[in-house]
């Protein structure tokens, strides 16, 4: 590596351990543990610290003041119960890794409940994922090319928490049966409450799982010559950059990238990074589509040393999904006709006869279905993220999977996400469906589609019988006036200025508390729609009522 080597003194040294609450508050004086405070004042990068943190607060127990002593008990008895598991804090990392902590982080101690892992470190990295399918399902695809070249070089995956995709790379990795390290990053302001932060830690938690906690940093004023993180980072400091992602790039000793947006965060680390690592710079490994042409930011990493790995397209050349950007581009046809697919259903409905019922104004409520981006109600984490796990750019999940796992339950799920105030609802619009795609936005700051192809028709008396009510469109003053059992029903008429105002009494907004059950609704008061007919034949075996494609306009 390049550049000077910031290594803390002795002074450093206490300064750090003092400023976390590692060391007993009155230590700096005449104390009896002369011996432990020497040891951690000369302990190098990577010296592993927790027998002299154990020795230093034994001895103050015995010698603390009578105020002090239950906490020093307490401290004693948790450090005691860290070296029993083999559990370790260690000044730094040593080595290059160490090198790399050091000039992006600043100088920090690292706990490692189960002790240091023996194999090297890989990790996973991507600029933010994007919340569509698609974007979901290309960032899969580039993660079952990356872990089995994790486990055939014998690393252990570094996963730090909050990262792009950790979750997804966490899940896979054990599914894999790839060792994982979990990393969390501590940018707390108040350094001096990570010592209680830990000691709170769940000790089911870490039961069965290597973890490493990174300490925040040494404030700048508590040692003048203590490195601060200030790495230079194209032509900036690293100190603006996110610490979960520079901690990701500081400890791993290969970094496999599956995607990254020119000029962000991410982009200015790898640049770091290859810089750094010199003659080294094989152990960036960019995984790219392999029949496209690279964008000029990748080329740029290559030339530094960064080793592309293509990922061919499937057989049959079938053309990779769109990103979110091309998906916001997209333009759904107004439908001219509701095709009826109910052949491949058990009971024919008759089309002519659909599209007269779904013609007439104000006989139905619509709800629509988006993308699912967490878990629905009963289903674990875990399920969430196999589910995940299990889409390919050729077989999108999104709000298709949505509006299945609707039939599959027979629920319509309340939400409150959204809506002002805690109460649960379920939405319905009342704009025709013919209108209701032709007015479809994409909204940049949610990163999606406001209306999705995908949903189900319900007769409005029978949801009204149930409770459902149209929304109460007004202002704050509204808002304020509302008796409280009627404010679930109020929405904000407009928001945003000038040529981006929206008004969002167009969507003839309806709404009722709670879940909705679909087995309250007949046959003939219920149609469920999609975007193709490719679509009918997954849906239409989950439900009991008629599934119409919407065609495009020819």
């Amino acid at each position: 590596m390049t550049g000077p080597r910031s290594r803390f003194n002795r002074s450093d040294n206490l300064a750090l351990l003092s400023t976390l609450d590692l060391l007993p508050s009155d230590c700096g004086g005449e104390f009896p543990g002369v011996s432990a405070l020497s040891e951690l004042a000369k302990a190098g990068g990577g010296t592993a610290i927790e027998q002299a943190l154990l020795e230093l607060w034994t001895e103050w127990r015995r010698t603390a003041p009578r105020r002090q002593r239950p906490r020093a008990t307490k401290v004693a008895a948790w450090l005691q119960s860290v070296v029993d598991a083999g559990g370790s804090f260690t000044l730094g990392i040593p080595g290059e890794a160490g090198q790399r902590l050091s000039d992006l982080c600043g100088e920090r101690v690292l706990f490692w409940p189960h002790g240091r892992p023996s194999n090297s470190l890989a990790a996973i990295t991507s600029s933010r994922i994007g919340r569509s399918d698609a974007a979901v399902a290309a960032f899969v695809e580039k993660l079952r090319f990356a872990l089995p070249r994790v486990a055939e070089a014998r690393q252990t995956v570094l996963v730090v928490e909050e990262t792009a995709g950790a979750d997804l790379v966490h899940r896979a990795a054990r599914q894999a049966s790839i060792p994982v390290l979990l990393g969390t990053a501590s940018a707390d302001r108040h350094p001096e409450r990570w010592l209680s932060s830990l000691m709170q830690t769940d000790p089911a938690a870490v039961a069965n799982e290597a973890r490493v906690f990174v300490s925040p940093a040494i404030p700048v004023e508590a040692s003048a010559s203590a490195g601060v993180g200030n790495g230079s980072i194209a032509a900036g400091s690293a100190e603006g950059l996110p610490l979960r992602d520079r901690v990701a790039v500081a400890l791993a000793e290969t970094v496999w990238n599956l995607s990254v947006r020119k000029g962000g965060n991410l982009h200015r680390l790898l640049q770091w990074r290859l810089q750094q690592d010199g003659a080294d710079a094989a152990s960036v490994r960019l995984v790219v589509p392999g029949e496209e042409p690279l964008p000029n930011h990748l080329v740029m990493l290559v030339d530094r040393g960064a080793i592309p790995w293509q990922l061919l397209k499937s057989t049959g050349g079938e053309p990779l999904s769109p990103t979110r950007e091309s998906l916001a581009t997209e333009e759904l046809s107004e439908p001219a006709v509701l095709e009826s697919i109910a052949a491949t259903q058990s009971k024919a409905e008759d089309q002519t006869d659909l599209l007269e019922q779904l013609s007439v104004e104000g006989e139905w409520l619509i709800h629509w279905t988006r993308m699912m981006t967490r878990p629905h109600a009963g289903q674990s984490s875990d399920d969430w993220l196999d589910r995940q796990l299990q889409s390919s750019s050729d077989d999108p999940s999104g709000p298709l999977a949505s509006l299945q796992q609707i039939l599959q339950a027979g629920i319509i799920r309340a939400s409150a996400d959204g809506l002002r105030g805690s109460m649960p609802m379920t939405c319905f619009s009342a704009v025709p469906l013919r209108e209701l795609v032709s007015q479809r936005r994409f909204q940049t700051h949610r990163a999606r589609w406001d209306f999705e192809p995908y949903g189900l028709c319900l007769r409005r008396r029978t949801l009204e019988i149930l409770g459902t009510r149209p929304v109460i469109y007004g202002d704050e003053a509204l808002w304020q006036a509302m008796p409280e059992p009627e404010r679930p029903w109020f929405q904000k008429r407009f928001s945003g200025r000038g040529d981006r105002q929206i008004d969002w009494s167009e969507e003839l907004e309806w709404r009722i508390a709670g879940d909705v059950v679909l087995g309250q609704f007949a046959r003939k008061d219920l149609v469920v729609f999609c975007r193709q007919a490719e679509d009918v034949t997954q849906l239409a075996p989950f439900s009991a009522w008629p599934v119409i494609a919407l065609a495009d306009l020819v």
